[in-house]
């Protein structure tokens, strides 16, 4: 909700890239999963950055 606007717009394509991006890594811990959406958001969306401000609130609030 913090990112605003429709959800597939920036979150889901910060998560599906997060998923697809970087080929299958069945052993990826979640710490690592929530680095690589942090990461992911900044380099999406470089001009916008409370979106990757906003994503690593998320992470944050719930203790990754």
């Amino acid at each position: 909700m913090a990112i605003g606007g429709k959800s597939w717009k920036k979150a889901g394509m910060i998560w599906y890239q997060a998923l697809t991006g970087s080929g299958p890594n069945p052993n990826m811990k979640m710490g690592a999963f929530a680095n690589r959406t942090r990461s992911l958001a900044g380099s999406l969306f470089p001009s916008e950055p409370a979106v990757k401000t906003a994503v690593d609130n998320a992470w944050t609030a719930v203790g990754l």
